[in-house]
């Protein structure tokens, strides 16, 4: 997943400023240049950022750790469909608007993916399975990158942008088998093993299992009585 995701990012942060240059155009307000459209919408992004990750992490607070997959899994796909609709327009608006989308939820996604990875991996192979997590990343951006971007050299920026988001396509794939595998882990699953489980009857106590199946537990037998004719019997 994370491999297809680097190959998007890279091509992404590389063709979104010459799409706007080049085929949206910048509107003539307030004798703005390109330069300064760019680091305004930065700066933009910067605090909608803010509340998106606060908005993920309040989720995540309230539902636990088994919603990590499906948020993930949602955060992925509406970047998708961000850069679906950035590929497709025609009008300064709407072109933003959907950059607007993308680039908020693009720092929703890197802790999600940590922190889903801190708390399914085990503790001694944590440190092993972060490094993997930044090595099919940096080998998505590597490979993945420049091949999106020839796309961009051969034909169109906007043909680039399109071939980018099918290229989240296998990650929304992964992402849902992994949401359709998580319930395997819940602790339901296993009694024995979930802190509020209770222990089985033991042999050794008839009552309480008498109690589990419904049957009543056999009368005691009573003491022979003690009293003056019997201890005249036994003299």
């Amino acid at each position: 997943m994370l491999f297809f995701t680097g190959a998007w990012g890279e091509s992404f942060d590389r063709l979104w400023g010459a799409f706007l240059i080049e085929e949206i155009h910048f509107p003539d307000v307030w004798g703005l240049t390109p330069a300064t459209w760019i680091s305004v919408i930065t700066a933009g992004v910067a605090l909608l950022s803010l509340v998106s990750t606060e908005i993920a992490k309040r989720r995540i607070d309230r539902l636990g750790h088994s919603a990590v997959a499906g948020t993930l899994l949602g955060v992925t796909a509406l970047i998708a469909v961000g850069v679906l609709l950035m590929a497709s327009a025609r009008g300064f608006a709407m072109a933003i608007g959907a950059y607007l989308l993308v680039q908020v939820l693009r720092p929703v996604a890197y802790p999600l993916v940590t922190g889903w990875i801190v708390s399914r991996v085990d503790s001694r192979v944590r440190a092993t399975s972060l490094a993997a997590r930044d090595m099919f990343d940096s080998g998505g951006q590597i490979i993945g990158g420049p091949a999106v971007g020839w796309i961009g050299l051969v034909g169109t920026i906007r043909t680039a942008l399109f071939a980018g988001a099918l290229v989240l396509l296998p990650a929304i794939a992964l992402l849902i088998a992994a949401t359709r595998r998580a319930p395997a882990a819940h602790p339901d699953a296993h009694p024995a093993a979930h802190p509020n489980a209770l222990p089985a009857a033991l042999p050794d106590e008839p009552a309480e299992e008498n109690a589990a199946t419904g049957d009543e537990a056999p009368p005691a037998e009573e003491a022979p009585p003690v009293g003056p004719n019997h201890r005249e019997g036994s003299r």
